[in-house]
């Protein structure tokens, strides 16, 4: 094992590994031309054992100040809108953020564990416990009222300038703007309807016109009968 002599030359080590590692083949020269070949070949497991142990204390030590952060931006009653842009509806911050592992993926910022080989890392992030509230009605439903946000991928977003940012570019939700466009919605949704009833309505007039000919209809009035008389009334 790669013993350290002094920080300069552990620094100087660990920057050779990454160089041996990479894939390029001039840096990987660089990297045997430092240290021998057979070292770096040795070292390699260490080397990544150490460089995820010094990523996920940096990754803590991230995530506590993060959360601190968090706690201030976002108070319990906090409304927001949703960190995956696949949800419209607004979200009430119902708890404390907390630092929480999640299965859901798309609550995480890729960027905080794409460099890890190991698929089985506990890969935290910021979250906090919301309901989600669909055209202003108290929810009933498990998923609107266990609903999950992930806050640090929230303020990396509202880190950019606001015409960059993604789901939404303010994530703090304007009650009062929200309600006017709900109203603007609501009207457009009830004179579509309105109209769809009206068009239908018109066919459904017709159909029951037509249906009523239909059941008068009697088939079987067509007799011999019916012939003889119609052929002793009109006969020129």
């Amino acid at each position: 094992m790669f013993k350290k002599k002094n920080e300069l030359e552990t620094s100087l080590f660990d920057k050779a590994m990454e160089w041996y590692q990479s894939g390029d083949c001039g840096k990987k020269e660089a990297a045997i031309e430092l240290f021998p070949e057979d070292m770096l070949k040795n070292e390699i497991d260490n080397y990544r054992k150490r460089n995820k142990a010094e990523r996920m204390k940096l990754r803590d030590v991230e995530l506590e100040k993060s959360l601190e952060t968090a706690k201030k931006m976002f108070p319990v009653g906090t409304v927001i809108w949703s960190d995956d842009g696949t949800d419209s509806c607004p979200n009430i911050i119902v708890g404390e953020p907390y630092i929480g592992n999640t299965k859901y993926g798309t609550h995480i910022p890729y960027d905080k564990y794409h460099y890890f080989e190991d698929k089985d890392v506990e890969k935290k992030t910021i979250l906090v416990h919301a309901i989600r509230v669909s055209h202003g009605s108290i929810p009933d439903d498990e998923l609107f009222r266990n609903s999950v946000i992930g806050l640090e991928k929230i303020m990396l977003q509202m880190e950019k300038p606001e015409k960059d940012r993604y789901p939404a570019k303010n994530f703090f939700v304007d009650i009062d703007t929200y309600r006017s466009n709900e109203a603007k919605k609501k009207a457009e949704e009830i004179k579509n309807l309105n109209d769809t009833i009206t068009r239908n309505q018109k066919e459904i007039d017709r159909c029951k016109t037509e249906l009523a000919e239909w059941m008068e209809y009697n088939p079987y009035a067509f007799s011999v009968e019916m012939i003889d008389e119609l052929v002793k009334k009109w006969k020129w």
